[in-house]
C-alpha cells in the first residue's frame, strides 16, 4: 500500500474545486452532520475508503481525518478557493 500522505495529497489533487470546497468547509467547520458528509464523499474513492478502514481506534481515524483535512487546506490555499468564494459573495 502506497503511503497514507501520497493517498492522501494524490486525491485531493484530483478534487474539483467545489468538491475541495466542500470537504475544507465539512472539515474545519465541523458543525453537526459535517463529519458524515464528509467521510462520505472520501468513501467514493476506493484507496482511501480502504486506508480510512484500516484504522483501529476512533482516535486513529481521527488523526487520519486531521491528515486529510492539513492537505484539503493546503490545496485550498494554493488554489485560492477560499478567496474566490469570497469574492463571488460580494
Amino acid at each position: 500500500m502506497k503511503k497514507p500522505e501520497f493517498i492522501v495529497k494524490e486525491y485531493v489533487g484530483r478534487l474539483s474545486d467545489d468538491n475541495l470546497n466542500f470537504l475544507e468547509i465539512r472539515l474545519t467547520e465541523r458543525y453537526s452532520g459535517d463529519m458524515s458528509e464528509a467521510t462520505e464523499l472520501l468513501a467514493r474513492s476506493s484507496e482511501l475508503d480502504k486506508w480510512l478502514s484500516t484504522a483501529k481506534s476512533g482516535d486513529e481515524f481521527f488523526d487520519m481525518l486531521d491528515l486529510i483535512t492539513d492537505c484539503v487546506d493546503s490545496e485550498a490555499k494554493k488554489r485560492s478557493i477560499r478567496e474566490r468564494e469570497r469574492r463571488s459573495a460580494k
